[in-house]
């Protein structure tokens, strides 16, 4: 039996030669003229709210990519760890960037956001900004912190990027529920997070 832990592929290549675009995965990949771009590797079903979150985020400013699991179940199966994501497309939007920010999920009940990845600066930053607005965050220290250069949301990057991993506990009170029909109908703590996080993108994005 395959470990929680373990991919069932080792690269975005080997999903697309098994998987069905626009039936069990789509693709949201919007390129636009900034140098920060936001990413959800593990969206729709996989890690739910995620890519709702990115969305937001991005708005009609920041480059956009998402990978959204479609099925109505074993959307697991999906899961490409950060290492190994690999999608051309959206190697190209970070490759062009001077600032990706991953958003991802985690299992913890608690309602706390999880920061990491290699770009200790605008680590700090962000977990500065949650704070202030009322939210839990702290520097991810676990085993799915993001350091990795060869993560999605550092590769290419000479200082790295970001990578938020949000507390299932903290999603629950962002959306009615986490089901795929409730995800659209968003609460306070939704708008509270992407408004903090947007904001510290924004002075980023200053002069780049």
């Amino acid at each position: 039996m395959r470990k929680k832990h373990e991919d069932t592929y080792k690269s975005f290549a080997r999903l697309k030669a098994i998987e069905r675009a626009g039936v069990d995965y789509c693709r949201t990949i919007l390129p636009r003229n900034s140098v920060i771009t936001v990413i959800a590797p593990h969206g729709g079903e996989i890690e739910p709210g995620t890519s709702e979150i990115a969305k937001a985020i991005a708005g009609d400013h920041f480059s956009l990519y998402c990978f959204e699991g479609l099925k109505t179940q074993g959307n697991r199966d999906l899961h490409i760890t950060g290492t190994n994501f690999d999608d051309p497309d959206c190697v190209e939007l970070t490759d062009k960037s001077r600032v990706v920010l991953a958003i991802h999920g985690c299992d913890d009940v608690n309602e706390v956001v999880y920061v990491g990845g290699c770009n200790e600066n605008i680590r700090t930053q962000l977990i500065d900004a949650l704070n202030a607005a009322g939210l839990q965050a702290q520097e991810d220290m676990t085993s799915h912190c993001g350091r990795n250069p060869q993560n999605i949301c550092n590769r290419g990057l000479p200082e790295g990027g970001v990578q938020l991993e949000i507390a299932e506990g903290l999603r629950k009170k962002m959306f009615k529920g986490l089901k795929r029909n409730e995800r659209a109908f968003t609460k306070p703590k939704f708008d509270t997070f992407v408004e903090a996080v947007r904001g510290l993108l924004d002075q980023l994005s200053i002069g780049g």
